[in-house]
């Protein structure tokens, strides 16, 4: 279980830094419905596995992020 939830982390990590790589370089658009789903997926990643290392304060901001990234999806889409 320990490797699974270091996989969630780790790909977390990457979806996060991947949206803003494609961002920052106009690689893809903000309004691209790729980029807020590799933030919100990407956070809730990375906050699974901030919080069962028991690392509160970054679980609690990607916790955040991952909601931006929600609304941020609804938008584009709806």
């Amino acid at each position: 279980m320990k490797t699974l939830y270091s996989i969630v982390g780790w790909y977390g990590l990457v979806a996060v830094i991947t949206a803003y790589v494609l961002t920052t370089f106009s690689f893809l658009s903000v309004e691209h419905p790729l980029i807020p789903i590799l933030n919100f997926t990407g956070a809730a990643g990375v906050a699974i596995a901030s919080f069962r290392k028991n690392a509160y304060e970054p679980a609690v901001m990607n916790v955040i992020w991952a909601g931006i990234g929600l609304v941020a999806l609804a938008k584009i889409l709806l």
